[in-house]
């Protein structure tokens, strides 16, 4: 539902370019390359990655080449969420964000 918008009309229309997607669909699929090497620090700053316990879209050896990036990276795992842990686990979600400031 969140890809969906309504029109003046009182239809429903894709807020997302769907032809796009479609025409590119193969390139996306194939993801993007891990670096070998030449990875250079982004930021010292922490930066928080949220990743759902059901998930796999970031697995645990891409921790090595974020922490290249971002040496001062924290993982942090919200139980009993997936890819979209904002609408499975919200409240998680901002107690983890909050967590920051402590």
């Amino acid at each position: 539902m969140k890809n969906l918008q309504r029109t003046p009309d009182n239809k429903f229309e894709w807020k997302i370019n769907a032809r796009a997607l479609l025409d590119n669909l193969d390139g996306i699929m194939e993801g993007i390359g891990r670096p070998v090497n030449n990875v250079h620090q982004i930021t010292g700053f922490p930066v928080l990655f949220l990743k759902g316990e059901q998930s796999d879209y970031l697995p645990r050896k891409d921790l090595i080449d974020i922490q290249k990036i971002f040496p001062a990276a924290e993982l942090t795992e919200v139980k009993q969420a997936g890819h979209w842990i904002h609408a499975d686990r919200p409240d998680e979600v901002i107690k983890s964000l909050l967590s920051l400031r402590d």
